[in-house]
């Protein structure tokens, strides 16, 4: 099983790109032809652009696995950068929760030599925190001396909850399901702040009510 791209593939441009469609609609299997695995071609073109921009929108469907996809990229920037603060806001705290523990989940099965920050408890001397709606990675330079935190924080989808927090990275999934569109609006504008402070943004979503704030943002109509 593990996640659905192949890592070897991944560093490797002209490969990611080499695939096969095996099966018939809508159940279509994409190989990579070079190894024959189960394979996600699309994976390093987005994350490249996520890269690139400073805000992103996206719609999705749910086969695609993009709330994987960038639960996996914001737990490794958190491991990687020291005061890195993200922000993770879905279509209620219950699902913002499940990609917390998507995140932790990540970060415990990775090998041992992988988890730089020992394991993960909730333990107050712990590097690697997991308390509530929160993850933490204390960092430490050569020494062992602690040079800073980063942390992920999941929080309720309400416009409040974006406007409490200064975030470096904002996740917003499943915006065109929350179950008030004005929350996710606001919730939205308020988030844009991340933007304009040098962090990044991204609003995605499986494609739900054409009228929703989200939908019409994707095709330009707000």
């Amino acid at each position: 099983a593990g996640f659905p791209l192949c890592a070897r593939c991944a560093v490797d441009v002209a490969r990611n790109a080499d695939w096969t469609l095996e099966g018939t609609p809508p159940q279509q299997i994409v190989r990579c032809r070079a190894h024959g695995r189960r394979h996600k071609p699309y994976v390093a073109p987005v994350v490249r652009t996520w890269q690139q921009e400073s805000a992103l929108l996206a719609e999705k469907s749910r086969q695609v696995l993009l709330s994987w996809v960038f639960s996996l990229v914001l737990l490794h920037r958190a491991m990687t950068t020291v005061a890195c603060r993200i922000g993770l806001q879905s279509e209620t705290l219950t699902k913002t929760r499940e990609l917390l523990n998507r995140q932790e989940l990540a970060y415990r099965t990775l090998p041992l030599e992988l988890q730089r920050f020992g394991p993960m408890s909730d333990a107050p001397k712990a590097d690697a925190r997991r308390v509530e709606d929160l993850i933490v990675f204390r960092h430490r330079d050569a020494e062992g001396r602690p040079v800073g935190e980063s942390y992920i924080h999941a929080l309720p989808c309400t416009p409040r909850a974006a406007r409490s927090y200064t975030f470096t990275e904002y996740l917003m999934d499943e915006c065109q399901h929350w179950e008030r569109d004005e929350d996710f609006e606001e919730s939205y504008i308020a988030a844009l702040a991340t933007v304009k402070g040098g962090g990044r943004l991204t609003a995605i979503s499986s494609v739900g009510r054409p009228e929703s704030y989200h939908y019409r943002l994707c095709r330009g109509l707000v």
